[in-house]
């Protein structure tokens, strides 16, 4: 398993996120890398929907300190990274 704090094997989370999106490149690389930081600054594991994801986030001053640009980033690639559980 590769990193995204070890919640996920990022090859298959790149592939799950660019057959379900389309997006891909440098833009699905994007979306790991900040995966990886989300779940560096809450545990992911406890989230089990959008929601949950936005009340993690929000609760962390980690993610309070980003700028909104990057919030917003971060709350993306998190909540991909939770369907992605979820659908495995």
């Amino acid at each position: 398993m590769s990193n995204s704090s070890q919640l996920v094997d990022d090859a298959e989370f790149r592939a799950w996120v660019a057959s379900t999106t389309g997006i891909g490149g440098r833009q699905l690389g994007d979306i790991v890398s900040r995966s990886r930081r989300a779940a560096r600054m809450v545990d992911l594991r406890a989230a089990e929907s959008d929601t949950d994801v936005e009340v993690l986030l929000l609760q962390s001053s980690d993610f309070q300190e980003c700028s909104q640009f990057v919030r917003s980033q971060l709350r993306r690639a998190a909540k991909l990274l939770v369907a992605f559980r979820q659908a495995k």
